[in-house]
């Protein structure tokens, strides 16, 4: 019945899709069922299906901030593929919280720049919406070079790139519940580290109101050359750094120099390198655990446990998870 009443709406739900390939880990196993949504239209009708029919969910964009269990999801996993981009009318005066600090290197300073807000669908991936706005001689969204998210999942998780949050950005978004749509404004995410309401409400967002700048795009498009370089150093095969940082409270009292969770599993714990099958505690960067050919979403787990572990052990820290994880009881 799910199947038919999704087809009635023009919505091809596939069974027993394998999620592996969708994720940066690489890792996975498949899901029940499987829906890729193109306008937030069709991402609301299969939202409410979901609802209609008691099925459990998960909205993916670029799928490379989650572990899913070797078993896969026995439920619908909704790959959001929607990227509409527009600019908003604003007023003259519009007042912006922030402006992204740019290396003098570079040379964009906000004295160049006029403000202006843009509407875009949260599924569009970060890297487009930059290099969209670039052609359109806006910026703003640089430090986001070479992060592989959707501005839903950027939203979600309020990412941060250098300097920035990506909530420092967001001025407005219409999110929907399965029910309802509402317009929410950006205190309503009560953004932290790593954090959004959204881990609470399980709201999904439509579409994003951000601010950007009409300004100097050719020093922005060097700058966001070079910093998308020195991302790419960082293990790909990976779902990024799998812990938040450290406290400062942590930090202090342990005297450590930073708060770096890569700095602490490395000359703390020690366990950089460290291996289970083919997932290993990064070499490149100990923040990191890589899939190095065939790994398990188990053998990610043992090392995520592992270093859990010795965190506490050794240090009395208590390591919170940076990723989410798909498919098994969340740690």
């Amino acid at each position: 019945m799910f199947i038919k009443s999704a087809l009635k709406m023009g919505l091809n739900v596939l069974t027993d899709f394998p999620l592996a390939p969708l994720t940066t880990f690489g890792i996975g196993g498949p899901a029940k069922y499987y829906l890729k949504v193109h306008t937030a239209q069709q991402l609301m009708d299969a939202l409410r299906l979901a609802r209609q029919f008691g099925l459990p969910f998960r909205v993916l964009g670029q799928a490379s901030n989650v572990l899913i269990s070797d078993a896969g999801y026995d439920g619908l996993i909704i790959h959001n593929h929607s990227a509409h981009f527009e600019e908003l009318p604003a007023a003259e005066d519009l007042k912006v919280p922030v402006f992204p600090r740019f290396p003098e290197l570079f040379e964009v300073s906000a004295k160049d720049c006029r403000p202006l807000l843009l509407r875009i669908a949260s599924g569009m991936r970060l890297s487009a919406l930059i290099r969209a706005m670039h052609r359109q001689n806006m910026l703003g969204l640089e430090w986001f070079a070479g992060i592989p998210a959707t501005t839903g999942g950027a939203l979600y998780m309020n990412a941060h790139g250098g300097p920035c949050f990506f909530g420092d950005f967001i001025h407005s978004a219409r999110l929907f519940d399965g029910r309802q749509v509402k317009s929410v404004d950006a205190s309503y995410f009560r953004f932290a580290y790593d954090y959004s309401i959204l881990h609470q409400t399980r709201e999904i967002a439509l579409d994003i109101t951000l601010y950007g700048w009409r300004g100097p795009v050719e020093q922005a498009k060097q700058f966001y050359k070079w910093w998308a370089s020195q991302k790419r150093i960082q293990p790909q095969t990976s779902a990024g750094c799998i812990f938040q940082n450290l406290n400062e409270q942590d930090r202090q009292r342990l005297n450590l120099p930073t708060s770096s969770v890569g700095y602490f599993i490395d000359r703390v714990l020690r366990v950089k390198g460290m291996r289970k099958g083919d997932a290993v505690v990064s070499n490149a960067h100990a923040a990191f655990i890589e899939n190095t050919g065939k790994a398990r979403a188990s053998d990610v787990l043992f090392l995520i446990n592992l270093i859990k572990n010795e965190a506490l052990k050794k240090a009395g820290v208590r390591l919170k998870l940076e990723i989410e994880l798909i498919g098994f009881d969340e740690m």
